[in-house]
């Protein structure tokens, strides 16, 4: 029995033995070569003629016989065999050789922390090494030394491998401007960002600085140097995160200073003295621009209302405008895509959108000087204006602080309580820096009906803060249904009064609603226009196209839009997207015009505006509408003066006629009305035809012939072709009714006008 267990222990002791190295199994060590590099095996003194660019790409290789090789180590001496510092490798330990980060290590940790997991082995297995290539940063033939060592899974290290590198670098040159353009001789404000570059002549290496090194001084127009705090004192960008770029102003170090005025003369100017590092280590010749420093400069601060979107249920367009040159926001619908819009503008100047539990509102912001023209839609210009000059000063736009109805804006992936800015009198303010996702748009939900107010400011990188904030206020109000609408608003088209005086018109249309219980309310386009642009300043607000808002509209259940005056075009195509709400929201329309209609049919066609065929059933092809014109083609409203009423179509409707005498002299003495529209093909009802006057006979004039008239009464052929053509119709969907009149109805007999409002006041009900 004790003999085997004898014999066990001395065979497991033989097994264990075997499986790991020792005497019966010694390791063998690595060993690393290098593969690929122009240094030499030696010293060589001749190498000092013709010397190597002083960046090198070095490759390794490394065999282990018995094992795998791991990892490696490299580190880079000088002649006399002491371990350097070379850009892009500058720490290492004790002996030299390069560190690295541990796998898994926190790289955000610098390097010369002490928290900072480091090691001197790497995965590598090549290296682009700067070598120096000078004496006190003057250019000079250098010799260095680069060692590479590995070692296997045993964690045994080979022999170092070495190369001798004899390099030399030519000496760079180096220029200097702010971040926003050359400031040579230039007035700048109290923050800036200077903006570094090298130019370097050593071949296969680029463009690329190690770091650069700068220092200020004040002088006078004389030249004599002003004894000012910080200045005159030599600044390394080595440390910063962006070698090439250095901010100064007050809170800098140093801290930009600004200059003196004698009179309307500058008493001193700054200068910057500068001058590059290269990555071998010399210095470029200094070089120096001045310019002066001024304080008093701030920002502007703007949010752009053309391109601030909104989209919801009861706030978008159906077509959207061909001059948009970005993706906006949209949804796709059973019935096609509706697309995001501006803020309406109500008849009071109020930036309004009728309200709904999903609507969203994505703003826009931004400072002056971003855009030329301050347009978003325009040229980038990239540049701070001054708010009040309108000149540059050359800062850039490091934060914008935002509020939202009288507290910061609470974004929470921002957290309001880690972000907020105090004033001094107590206003606070979420700051967003500028990069961050919402620098400069978000989107608002979930607002109450009611009046909101969004204030916007710049902050510039003086930490000058705009002191006149960009204020935004607008109306959220509720959708009105369509058994809540009451009353009639008429909308007024005519400017030109020649051929349609004011009060005329005005008086007609009230009269046409004598008998209407209801509210009736007016309002002009022409007025509503010229607040948008004039007072304003929005003309493109919606695209130079609708100036109506729904949220105007919607009260309202029957919405008159008259363009009577045949001598100036219909804006109806205009209003395609107001008036397409109100419609979907159960409202209902009647449209006045004349001849005038057909050339607002045409800008529909060309431009894909359904109005017509959507609102009035109306097919979209050209011979859909169509007017009475001469032998040129002309529907002038002074020829062909041969309507004088309208023809019934239908038995709850009496004809209408033409109102003589005229409030319109020519129509009087013609006892006619020119040319007006008729329709072709149709999806509607047919309410009236054409009236026209009876053709000219051989006795009424003394040369009759049977030729076509172009004046005051048909030919035969002319009656036969326009009496009785479609020249009103009724369209009538789920969401309300649409009445088209191709004839001025404030032309026609008020009396029967009105009788006819009253029947189609009667259906809606």
């Amino acid at each position: 029995m004790l003999s085997c267990f004898s014999f066990l222990l001395i065979f497991g002791i033989f097994i264990s033995s075997c499986g790991r190295k020792g005497e019966l199994s010694p390791n063998i060590k690595p060993t690393v070569s290098i593969t690929s590099s122009y240094g030499a095996d030696s010293l060589n003194p001749d190498a000092t003629e013709n010397p190597l660019t002083f960046r090198q790409k070095i490759f390794w290789r490394a065999n282990d016989p018995d094992g795998t090789v791991k990892d490696f180590a490299f580190r880079i001496l000088n002649e006399s065999g002491s371990p350097i510092s070379t850009a892009g490798y500058e720490i290492f330990d004790e002996n030299g050789w390069v560190l690295h980060y541990q796998n898994g290590a926190d790289e955000n940790i610098p390097m010369d922390d002490p928290n900072a997991q480091l090691t001197i082995w790497s995965e590598q297995t090549y290296a682009e090494i700067n070598f120096p290539a000078n004496i006190v940063g003057d250019s000079a033939v250098v010799t260095s030394i680069f060692e590479i060592k590995c070692k296997d899974n045993n964690d045994e290290e080979s022999v170092p491998a070495r190369k001798y590198f004899t390099v030399s670098s030519r000496k760079p040159s180096v220029t200097g401007s702010s971040s926003k353009g050359e400031i040579n001789g230039k007035t700048v404000g109290m923050g800036i960002r200077m903006e570094f570059s090298i130019i370097d002549y050593d071949q296969y290496v680029g463009s690329i600085a190690d770091y650069f090194m700068f220092k200020l001084q004040r002088k006078t127009p004389a030249g004599e140097i002003v004894p000012t705090t910080g200045y005159d004192e030599w600044v390394s960008t080595k440390d910063e995160e962006d070698v090439t770029q250095f901010v100064l102003n007050q809170f800098s170090n140093p801290a930009l200073v600004p200059n003196e005025m004698n009179g309307d003369e500058p008493a001193d100017s700054t200068y910057l003295i500068m001058c590059a590092v290269d990555l071998a280590g010399i210095h470029s010749e200094p070089d120096t621009i001045s310019f002066f420093v001024k304080e008093g400069f701030h920002p502007g601060s703007l949010i752009y209302l053309t391109d601030t979107f909104l989209l919801g249920e009861n706030h978008y367009v159906v077509n959207r405008d061909v001059s948009i040159p970005r993706v906006i926001p949209e949804i796709q619908y059973a019935d096609g895509i509706h697309y995001s819009t501006p803020f309406w503008i109500d008849k009071n100047g109020n930036f309004t959108a009728v309200n709904s539990a999903d609507l969203q509102i994505y703003l826009h912001w931004g400072w002056h000087g971003e855009y030329q023209e301050d347009d978003p839609l325009g040229r980038i210009e990239g540049v701070v204006l001054d708010e009040d000059t309108n000149s540059s000063y050359y800062a850039e736009i490091s934060y914008f602080d935002l509020r939202i109805d009288n507290e910061p804006y609470d974004y929470p992936p921002f957290p309001v309580s880690e972000n907020t800015v105090t004033d001094a009198d107590g206003k606070q303010w979420l700051r967003i820096p500028v990069g961050y996702e919402i620098d400069q748009n978000t989107v608002l939900t979930g607002l109450e009906d009611g009046t909101h107010t969004i204030e916007l400011r710049a902050v510039d990188l003086q930490g000058e803060a705009d002191p006149t904030p960009a204020e935004l206020t607008f109306v959220l109000v509720p959708f009105v249904d369509k058994n809540e609408k009451q009353g009639a608003l008429i909308i007024d088209d005519d400017t030109n009064t020649t051929f349609a005086p004011e009060e005329e018109i005005d008086n007609a249309y009230l009269e046409f609603f004598a008998d209407f219980p209801q509210q009736i309310s007016s309002l002009k386009r022409k007025d509503i226009y010229e607040m948008i642009t004039d007072s304003l300043h929005l003309q493109n607000l919606h695209f130079s196209k609708s100036v109506f808002s729904p949220t105007d509209l919607q009260n309202f259940r029957l919405v008159v839009f008259h363009s009577d005056n045949q001598n100036e075009d219909s804006n109806i195509y205009k209003e395609f997207d107001d008036l397409n709400l109100y419609i979907e929201g159960g409202g209902n329309l009647i449209l006045s015009g004349g001849s005038n209609l057909k050339n607002a049919f045409g800008y529909c066609l060309e431009d894909e505006i359904p109005l017509f065929e959507k609102f009035f059933g109306i097919p979209s092809v050209a011979d859909s509408v169509y007017v009475v014109t001469n032998e040129n083609n002309e529907a002038s409203f002074l020829k062909l003066q041969f309507f004088v009423g309208a023809l019934s179509q239908t038995a709850s409707l009496q004809d209408i006629a033409l109102e003589l005498p005229s409030f319109v002299n020519m129509v009087t003495i013609k006892e006619g009305l020119g040319p007006v529209v008729m329709f072709g093909s149709i999806q509607s009802e047919a309410l009236y035809g054409y009236g026209c006057k009876q053709p000219q006979t051989e006795t009424d004039f003394e040369n009759w012939d049977d030729a076509d008239d172009n004046d005051q009464f048909p030919s035969l052929n002319q009656f036969n072709l326009f009496n009785g053509k479609s020249v009103a119709l009724k369209h009538e969907s789920d969401d309300g009714k649409c009445y088209i009149f191709g004839f001025p109805l404030s032309f026609m007999n008020i009396e029967q006008v009105r009788a006819m409002m009253n029947v189609i006041l009667s259906e809606m009900e």
